[in-house]
């Protein structure tokens, strides 16, 4: 490993056809440099690199609210067309007054319970979703603290700009996010 870090001190750290690749592992406690090249394809796996097992149930909670949400909005055409359907009826004078009156009341209900049941469940959602992201963004800043702390000095040294405040800053947002 000291080699790792004599040749990272040693290699220029701004060369204009480089690209500087930071590895995240704190095990790994290197840096190096690749020349530039294609820049490597997002996979649906890297959104989620950071997930820890006990965000799962964050991430499960907020995909049923996806799909209630998914569930009500396609729900809804069905009820408006149904509560149509009762008033063209009585236009057409399929119905008396009172049984348009009652269909359009039954099916006005079943409005309100879906409108409720909407307001609940974009309420989960939103939230939901916001406590997954905080989670994967705490743990974010957790795996890439505990790479920097793992460095050696002369990893920091071998920088041309100045890290060690972005280690401070980062070190603040660490202690100070609350747990989740």
């Amino acid at each position: 490993m000291a080699e790792k870090d004599k040749e990272t001190a040693s290699s220029p750290a701004s060369t204009q056809d480089s690209t500087l690749i930071t590895d995240t592992d704190p095990s790994a406690g290197y840096q190096a440099t690749k020349p530039e090249s294609k820049p490597q394809r997002s996979s649906f796996k890297h959104l989620f690199s950071f997930t820890k097992w006990n965000h799962t149930a964050s991430l499960l909670a907020a995909l049923v609210a996806s799909a209630a949400i998914a569930a009500i909005k396609s729900l809804l055409s069905v009820v408006l067309g149904k509560t149509f359907d009762a008033v063209s009826d009585f236009g057409v004078g399929h119905g008396s007054d009172s049984e348009t009156l009652d269909n359009v009341t039954h099916w006005a209900l079943i409005l309100l319970g879906m409108g409720i049941a909407d307001w609940a469940a974009s309420t989960a959602l939103l939230l939901l979703w916001i406590i997954f992201g905080e989670l994967q963004a705490n743990s974010a800043r957790k795996v890439i603290f505990e790479s920097l702390l793992s460095k050696k000095m002369s990893w920091f040294d071998s920088l041309d700009q100045g890290i060690s405040s972005l280690l401070v800053r980062i070190q603040t947002q660490v202690y100070t996010t609350p747990t989740l």
